[in-house]
């Protein structure tokens, strides 16, 4: 990881800088894409929003994005931010 700063901190021209921003922004979105595919509809999940944790059921799963339903409405969440609300044994965590 430090070579990898050396080098962005090298970096001189703003046309080089634009190139491995781009790089990046592919990148994540690359992940996010593969979080994506690891969930189903049905799956239990929970996540951390703006009001605490939620837990809820998927409805629709997206290219990058998770439709989740709540007990407090259907939230739009980055599939890289769900957690499972299953324990290792298959049953529910504390779903609420």
């Amino acid at each position: 990881m430090k070579t990898l700063l050396d080098a962005i901190y090298k970096i001189q021209s703003r046309e080089e800088l634009k190139h491995l921003s781009a790089a990046i922004h592919e990148r994540h979105q690359t992940l996010n894409t593969q979080a994506a595919r690891t969930w189903s509809v049905g799956d239990l999940v929970e996540f951390d929003g703006r009001n605490g944790r939620s837990q809820g059921q998927i409805i629709k799963v997206n290219r990058l994005r998770v439709k989740v339903s709540t007990l407090f409405g259907t939230w739009n969440v980055p599939a890289s931010m769900l957690r499972s609300a299953l324990s290792p044994c298959g049953c529910l965590t504390h779903f609420s």
